[in-house]
């Protein structure tokens, strides 16, 4: 896949469940990806780690200060401007999984 093709600001597409209004940018500088997690409600800035470029995905982690959240990210393009995004947490309740379908936006 094209990697250029996930270069963009994304967020989750509206649906009923919608939790987070984060919205990530994507971006390539010195051919190495770099991600921006903005949460759109408070302005914070999520930190980014463990960045990986697979081939078909990008992967990477986030920590959210505030609440010292850590997830897991796996975003892949699925058609052009529309990815699904896999999020994985701990949390006091245990492992959770969530499929999401994402889109590009204008920046």
């Amino acid at each position: 896949m094209d990697q250029t093709r996930l270069v963009g600001r994304w967020l989750e597409e509206e649906n009923r469940w919608l939790v987070s209004k984060v919205a990530y940018t994507i971006s390539i500088r010195a051919g190495h990806f770099h991600v921006c997690g903005i949460d759109e409600s408070d302005g914070t800035r999520l930190r980014i780690s463990n960045l990986n470029w697979d081939g078909d995905a990008l992967r990477f982690a986030t920590y959210y200060p505030p609440t010292g959240h850590h997830a897991e990210h796996r975003m892949q393009l699925i058609r052009k401007g529309r990815a699904t995004h896999r999020v994985s947490y701990v949390d006091e309740d245990g492992r959770h999984v969530i499929d999401e379908n994402w889109k590009k936006v204008p920046r």
